[in-house]
């Protein structure tokens, strides 16, 4: 989240109105993973279940940062990192699932 808002603030002076950028990890990563992680972070030990795709599914999410790069000078947390940070903050605002 930090990295987050240090770029969007850093951009705001930089990025022409209407214009947009990622803000990402660049990296690449399925949502089936993202869910797999989250549910380890979180000590979910149910069963994850996994239904077929609908058409309009996102499979997976995959970002550039190289435009991003080219306007601000920033760096990025690691993603495990930060999905931890991330989890904490809303574990720690809206209390753990029970």
């Amino acid at each position: 989240m930090r990295d987050t808002v240090d770029a969007v603030v850093k951009l705001f002076r930089v990025l022409p109105a209407g214009d947009s950028v990622n803000i990402s990890t660049d990296n690449q990563i399925a949502i089936g993973d993202l869910v797999t992680r989250i549910a380890a972070m979180l000590g979910y030990r149910e069963e994850i279940v996994r239904k077929p795709a609908r058409q309009a599914d996102v499979l997976c999410h995959n970002a550039s940062n190289q435009k991003a790069r080219a306007l601000i000078d920033y760096s990025l947390t690691d993603f495990d990192t930060g999905l931890r940070e991330t989890l904490d903050w809303y574990v720690n605002r809206v209390g753990a699932a029970k």
